[in-house]
């Protein structure tokens, strides 16, 4: 009877210790639809640049299930992100599809993009990527930066 007792004692300590396991994080203030009040997409290729406007463009977080966050830009570009600390952090590897004027759409294959917002009103963001353009009947690796400024609409 003592051992069962024990094992009873064990069972209840384990599914205390599961319930109290990790916590997610807060999201509420990254949720919502943002839009850029200033920021650029740049593409390097070389001696070559091309660079796109971000202001005016809206983006969409929501939380994640298979991550903490979901940010939405448009149907191509849907990237996960992950609260780490005071940010919003994507994993890289992650495709985002953007149009760049003069080039059109470029696949960028996330480096890093980070996300910050300490009040849930005003949030910057740094993109940092590669994409392959072809030129000359050759694929040239492209570096791709970005920045920004948003407001929460």
């Amino acid at each position: 009877m003592r051992n069962l007792s024990f094992v009873i004692a064990g069972l209840t300590l384990g599914a205390l210790v599961d319930s109290c396991g990790s916590t997610s994080p807060d999201t509420s203030k990254y949720e919502g639809t943002w839009k850029y009040t200033s920021g650029t997409v740049t593409g390097m290729c070389g001696t070559m640049s091309a660079m796109q406007d971000l202001t005016g463009t809206s983006a969409t977080l929501a939380k994640g299930t298979s991550s903490d966050l979901v940010l939405t830009v448009s149907p191509t570009c849907i990237i996960n992100f992950n609260i780490k600390g005071v940010e919003a952090v994507a994993a890289p590897g992650q495709i985002c599809t953007i149009e760049v004027a003069m080039v059109g759409s470029l696949m960028v294959t996330v480096d890093s993009w980070t996300l910050e917002t300490t009040d849930g009103m005003t949030m910057t963001g740094a993109l940092a990527g590669k994409t392959t353009i072809p030129v000359g009947g050759f694929m040239i690796t492209c570096n791709v930066n970005g920045t920004g400024t948003l407001m929460k609409q």
